[in-house]
């Protein structure tokens, strides 16, 4: 019983990329984390699309308050803006770019 569940237990470690249950994470999310903790986030800027203006915004990352599932959460003028990850299409550094999609 005891080899049993070792081998369970090393299973998910093996076989991680083939099992659907486990989220791997996007590259937008992972490069939006390390903006959200960088110590100098004001110099970051986000473009993603805006399909209800369709057109392509920019919004500033000192207003990103946190990074969820599938959303950037922003505080804009005192409300909170959701922005989809799979929106988000480059994030740019001093005006340069730092990821694009």
């Amino acid at each position: 019983m005891a080899i049993g569940l070792i081998l369970l237990s090393l299973s998910g470690v093996i076989f991680k990329d083939a099992n659907p249950l486990w989220e791997v994470e996007k590259p937008v999310k992972a490069e939006a984390k390390k903006v959200h903790h960088h110590p100098l986030k004001h110099e970051f800027h986000f473009k993603y699309e805006d399909h209800l203006k369709k057109k392509e915004l920019t919004i500033h990352a000192g207003k990103l308050k946190r990074v969820e599932k599938e959303f950037l959460v922003f505080l804009d003028k005192g409300k909170e803006v959701f922005v989809p990850l799979h929106r988000v299409t480059e994030i740019l550094h001093k005006g340069k770019t730092h990821w694009k999609a």
